[in-house]
């Protein structure tokens, strides 16, 4: 499972960049169609157990997975300034998008469960029900959302150039670091997390314990809403150090000492409080300081050299 999860973020990291950076020429809508099929053949191909398959099947998740945090924020951001609304009205899309992650994510965990209790369904039906999902989602974009293209000259090269001169910017930089860090320890968190619960051959409800994080994520995005958008209106820079500083704390303990489980989930939860905190400040902030390049596939390819060349 470690290796297909490598080879996922694998083709993410050497191929999903490119990908994200053609979006502008290939038109985001149809980048986000592309996502569809690649996020279906990816459900398609749990079903079967070749390992073969299985691969090819990461590949396309990894892929997938770089359009989904690039092409879907560059189709908003664009769309939001052609229709005139005002920049502040981004916060509210920000936060309302991770509130929404929340309750989706509790409502798969507990489709999922119905589904993997059902003993006519195999444990394979979680996978047909996303992929179903996906072709809804393929229907709407394709029915209901407008097309907006943006340039690309210079090819493929010019903006990982310019992702790279933008690091100068030590605001950017910074942004860029943080961001890959942060998107670091919330992918090992979920890598570990549950083997971390069920250590010494615990039996635990982890459907439960998987909604319970999603709340508290919710919760996070509420909290992110009174900053962002009333009634305190505090800008990111602010508090995002301390909330990034929770976080970090919050995954000390169960770091160094697998402790009893309500201890390890009041200790995920506050991580999750802090992340649903986090996602939409930080892509506040993208939409603040990386507005100056113009091109929303820039945002990516700054985001990829800046874990490249940090410094």
């Amino acid at each position: 499972m470690m290796t297909l999860l490598a080879v996922g973020h694998g083709s993410s990291l050497f191929l999903g960049t490119f990908l994200g950076i053609s979006s502008d020429s290939l038109g985001r809508k149809r980048a986000s169609i592309l996502y569809c099929i690649l996020q279906a053949l990816g459900c398609l191909a749990k079903l079967s157990s070749n390992y073969e398959v299985l691969s090819v099947g990461h590949v396309c998740l990894g892929l997938a997975s770089s359009l989904y945090f690039s092409v879907f924020e560059a189709w908003m951001t664009t769309e939001h300034e052609k229709v005139g609304f005002k920049q502040e009205l981004l916060s509210e899309t920000f936060w309302m998008m991770a509130f929404a992650s929340g309750i989706v994510g509790i409502s798969s965990g507990a489709i999922a469960n119905v589904l993997m209790e059902q003993q006519a369904l195999s444990a394979r039906a979680p996978s047909v029900v996303a992929g179903f999902v996906t072709f809804l989602c393929l229907l709407t974009i394709i029915f209901g959302w407008n097309e907006n293209v943006g340039t690309l000259y210079g090819g493929l090269s010019k903006p990982l150039l310019n992702g790279i001169q933008a690091l100068r910017d030590k605001r950017i930089a910074l942004l860029g670091l943080t961001q890959a860090g942060f998107d670091l320890s919330i992918a090992v968190f979920w890598l570990l997390w549950t083997p971390t619960l069920v250590a010494d051959g615990r039996e635990v409800q982890t459907g439960l314990i998987y909604a319970c994080l999603m709340g508290s994520m919710m919760l996070g995005s509420s909290i992110a809403a009174s900053f962002l958008c009333g009634p305190y209106n505090v800008i990111p820079e602010i508090y995002v150090p301390y909330v990034l500083f929770v976080a970090g704390a919050s995954l000390i303990l169960p770091a160094y000492d697998y402790q009893d489980i309500p201890v390890l989930v009041t200790c995920f939860s506050v991580f999750h409080i802090c992340v649903g905190i986090a996602w939409p400040s930080l892509a506040r902030l993208r939409s603040i300081n990386v507005h100056c390049l113009k091109s929303p596939s820039e945002v990516l390819s700054w985001c990829f050299c800046a874990q490249l060349h940090p410094k």
